[in-house]
């Protein structure tokens, strides 16, 4: 498990804490391919990423039949990872990422659509942040849960309660179980 929180740019571009670029696949996912590491052959590598992906406002597709509040309340409270400045959440068509499925046995967590910002609540922070956290808090007491089953819940809670849309990449060959706890 891999967790990184930056500033980003197009192309999964992320920047090191010395502005250098850093490319997500090519620098990070790809050393870890099956051929590249015989040592994870098969091992599930999981990455997170809460960065920009671009400098476009994201844009949130919402479903008739959801009964998710709007997010026009909100909008003062949300802003990009790069000041304080409000980005609107716009809500109009999503456009699928490209999957990446050349390297199997790993799942990729975007905060974010391509080409788009990541956002930051003033007064929570970072919905994929804020998401996890809560999923984490809520699967706590589980005796097993699967990555998918958790994976599903991160989804509700961006998509319904943050009106965030992430981006998953799958190319796990196989679910897991991510808690096991002995009875008793």
């Amino acid at each position: 498990l891999l967790i990184l929180s930056s500033h980003g740019n197009k192309g999964d571009v992320i920047y090191g804490s010395d502005w250098k670029e850093i490319d997500l696949y090519d620098d990070i996912v790809s050393p870890l391919h099956n051929v590249n590491c015989s040592n994870f052959a098969g091992k599930p590598k999981i990455f997170i990423s809460n960065a920009c992906r671009g400098v476009k406002p994201q844009q949130v597709t919402r479903c008739p039949e959801s009964n998710t509040s709007s997010t026009k309340g909100e909008m003062s409270k949300i802003s990009t990872d790069s000041g304080n400045n409000p980005v609107p959440i716009i809500i109009g068509k999503r456009r699928p990422a490209k999957l990446h499925r050349d390297i199997a046995d790993y799942f990729i967590i975007h905060s974010t659509t391509p080409e788009t910002v990541s956002t930051r609540l003033h007064d929570r922070g970072c919905p994929l942040f804020i998401a996890l956290s809560e999923a984490v808090e809520e699967l706590s007491g589980a005796a097993r849960i699967s990555f998918e089953e958790a994976v599903k819940l991160l989804k509700r809670k961006m998509l319904e309660d943050l009106d965030a849309l992430p981006v998953f990449e799958d190319a796990l060959r196989t679910d897991f179980p991510l808690i096991t706890k002995k009875p008793g």
